[in-house]
This record gives C-alpha cells, structure tokens and sequence, in this order.
C-alpha cells in the first residue's frame, strides 16, 4: 500500500494559529510593561520657597458658591456683584490667596462663575472645596 504525501502539489502552508497567539502575547506584554502618561492634566503647584507654615495656609477670601448666590467673605452676593468684589478685591494684591468652597447642593454653573470671577481680576492663588453634607 501506498502513502500519499500531503501537499504534495508543492503548496506549503503556515499555521496562523500559534502567529496570532503570538502576537497577543506581545501586545499584553507591552501594555502591561508600558509607562502610561497622564492624559488628566498636571497642574502646576507652587512650592513653599521659604514661607512659614501660618503663611502657607491662611486664606485671603473665602468664597462661598450656595445654590443660587454667593457668600464671600460673610456678605452675601449675587453673581452680578460677584465679579465686581472680585476686581476691587484684586485691587488689593493679586498674589493673595482665595478659597472656593461649594456646599452640596450648589450648581456647578456658580463653581465656574466664580472661578471665572477669579481669572477675570487676575487672582492666580485659587483653591477649589467642597463641603460636607453631614458638616
């Protein structure tokens, strides 16, 4: 009896099988080897450059954003006199600190308002927080 050979017409064939496992192992080991950048953002912070600790951490302005006005500094405000405070307030040092502080059930319409307030007077020295709704 006889033996055919396979292929015997001189057609070679290659597996693909074990190439596309292959090459899925390779594709999980540079994902899992690879350094992922920060898409979010980097923001820049200042570093304390010689302030003492009470200096770092007293605020200026204390902008409280509420769900439908404003509180800065213990008077109330509307947003059309927020931008108004926040120039005469500029007028004194735009180095100083201002600390943004929302309650729970402000809008974020008010956060953005005020920090737009902020960059408008040339305040750099933003600091964005939430309060507690227990608090």
């Amino acid at each position: 009896m006889r033996q055919r050979r396979r292929g015997s017409s001189g057609e070679q064939s290659v597996e693909m099988t074990p190439m596309i496992d292959v090459v899925f192992l390779l594709l999980v080991f540079f994902v899992a080897t690879s350094c992922p950048r920060d898409t979010a953002g980097h923001f820049e912070t200042k570093a304390g450059g010689g302030r003492c600790e009470t200096e770092a951490t007293s605020v200026a302005v204390r902008i409280l954003v509420r769900a439908e006005d404003y509180v800065i500094d213990g008077r109330q405000a509307t947003a059309s006199q927020l931008d108004v405070l926040m120039m005469r307030l500029a007028t004194r040092s735009q180095a100083q600190r201002v600390l943004v502080q929302c309650e729970q059930n402000s809008l974020h319409m008010m956060l953005v308002r005020a920090l737009d307030a902020c960059a408008g007077a040339g305040l750099t020295d933003v600091s964005v927080a939430s309060s507690r709704g227990d608090a």
